[in-house]
């Protein structure tokens, strides 16, 4: 074997500095053996990072920004986790070493990440998709998730979660060896433990197990973990929730929901979903609700549908379809919505035909859903139809839709000066063609509630009514509040009445129901 015995100076492979190996003379047959040195680079290892997502709203601003590339990538990456997650053979040796590299955040993937979560939860917890696929999308979003977060939880040291734990405003301390010596007399409790005072032991932990030493809590790590798992679903469950309000869909820029569309196709593969055959249902609305209180909460594009079908006696095609569309999105049956027409025109053999159509149970049985308003604004209307969104003047003229927002606010009892103020702050948006901000400044200052730019417009005529209807609740509620109040306050003073049996019955049956109704809460949260 024939070697150099001399080497000199250093080389560079990737960027580290390599030391030449040291030469040793054999003392047998004369030969030079090499005793290589073991080379090893410094590198500081990058700190993991538990994201929260509470930066979504700046997230769906610079995504438009990003090369498309990118941002595919990025979804990719996570859809192949929730491909792992979701899969059955989590414990495969295989999969295992797949989800220690792809569920790890830190400061060089941490945008990916964020990046992918709020497209993700645009597209699987949209306010259409909730409806059409009976909420399987979002829970199937809400399960991969958890697993997420729950692999990241536990991938973390002892230090770092109790680090963590500081979010949750408790105080974790370092444990003295003489607790260390009690802890390990516990024969019924598993290490490792967390140390947090006492004092904060109650918060959060009155259900966990825990011990309880010279002033202090030591909490299993896996109770630890659960803890945070709860409240992690919490805060995702409410984040859905206010998306009914404000869909973030509406933030995710046009070229990137196609590619979104065949994520949610994929889920239906997947899992065997298959979309509701009772349509856009998101909760039940009567007809007797629509007529005597529900007309005033239309959005104006299907206010003026309406007037015109009340002053025609008549619709045509588009204009029909998208008003059916709509009261089936707002929860209204099949048969309610045949008696809804059949009062204002008499009922012919193809106007039920579209009826049963647009609710999957003629033709095709296909489960349509409702125009968006991108849809409506670009719809181009026929000679005499009144389709199309009501807010724009490229559809219709200034004078026609002054006339319906003041028409729809006198049905609100608006009075007259009131009107004029609202119109004259919106009708500027519209001329401006921004008919959906216009849309819901109108919807704020007609149900007196304060506006500003920051609220979410609205991107649906269906989310439009839900939303005018939790804010005609909200007010009621308010009302009521304050009627009993100085009712309280009238009744100061005054000497109580002495208490019939009968009435006595009636306050002992509302106790019992309010504890009924207290109970039902506790179940829903556990």
């Amino acid at each position: 074997m024939k070697v150099m015995s001399k080497i000199k100076g250093t080389r560079r492979v990737d960027g580290i500095k390599l030391n030449p190996p040291s030469v040793v003379k054999g003392n047998k047959d004369d030969v030079l053996t090499i005793k290589r040195r073991i080379i090893t680079a410094s590198v500081k290892p990058q700190k993991e990072i538990i994201p929260t997502y509470d930066n979504m709203l700046t997230v769906y601003q610079t995504v438009g920004t990003i090369s498309w590339s990118n941002v595919y990538d990025a979804l990719e990456k996570r859809w192949s986790l929730y491909r792992l997650m979701y899969n059955e053979e989590t414990n495969s040796e295989k999969i295992t070493q797949e989800l220690s590299e792809l569920v790890k955040v830190n400061e060089n993937n941490r945008w990916d990440d964020e990046v992918s979560y709020a497209l993700f939860f645009a597209s699987f917890c949209d306010f259409q998709n909730n409806v059409r696929c009976n909420k399987k999308l979002e829970n199937w979003f809400v399960l991969c998730e958890m697993r997420v977060y729950l692999a990241r939880i536990e991938t973390l040291s002892l230090e770092a979660l109790s680090q963590f734990l500081v979010k949750f405003g408790y105080h974790p301390q370092q444990i003295t060896v003489d607790e260390e010596g009690f802890l390990k007399q516990q024969n019924y409790f598993q290490g490792p433990f967390i140390k947090v005072p006492f004092f904060e032991a109650g918060k959060n932990l009155k259900n966990r197990r825990l011990l309880l030493y010279h002033g202090s809590a030591f909490i299993e790590k896996n109770e630890v973990i659960d803890m945070v798992i709860m409240k992690n679903r919490e805060k995702l469950q409410e984040r859905v929730k206010n998306n009914y309000i404000s869909p973030a869909l509406g933030k995710v820029p046009y070229e990137l929901k196609p590619i979104l569309e065949y994520y949610q196709t994929l889920v239906m593969k997947i899992t065997g979903l298959k979309t509701a055959t009772t349509g856009f249902h998101v909760e039940t609305c009567s007809k007797s609700f629509l007529k005597e209180s529900g007309i005033e909460l239309f959005p104006p594009c299907m206010y003026s549908i309406y007037r015109k079908f009340l002053h025609d006696k008549h619709l045509k095609h588009f204009g029909l379809l998208q008003l059916i569309m709509f009261l089936k999105g707002v929860g209204l049956s099949m048969e309610d919505c045949k008696k809804f027409f059949e009062e204002i025109e008499p009922l012919s053999k193809e106007r039920i035909y579209n009826i049963e159509h647009s609710y999957g149970r003629a033709g095709a049985k296909i489960d349509y859903t409702g125009y968006g308003c991108n849809n409506l604004i670009s719809q181009i209307r026929n000679a005499g139809d009144c389709n199309g969104c009501m807010m724009t003047t490229k559809s219709f003229k200034q004078e026609d839709i002054e006339d319906n927002l003041l028409s729809l606010m006198e049905l609100k009892g608006i009075d007259e000066i009131k009107r004029e103020e609202i119109l004259q702050s919106v009708i500027d948006l519209i001329i401006s063609y921004q008919p959906t901000h216009a849309c819901t400044k109108f919807l704020y200052l007609s149900q007196n509630k304060p506006f500003d730019d920051e609220i979410q417009d609205i991107i649906h005529p269906n989310t439009y009514f839900l939303r005018a209807k939790r804010l005609v609740n909200e007010q009621n509620r308010q009302s009521l509040e304050k009627l009993i109040t100085d009712l309280d306050l009238d009744s100061v003073g005054h000497q109580p009445s002495q208490e019939t049996p009968m009435e006595e019955e009636k306050q002992e049956e509302i106790k019992q129901e309010e504890i009924k109704q207290e109970e039902i809460k506790q179940e829903e949260n556990k």
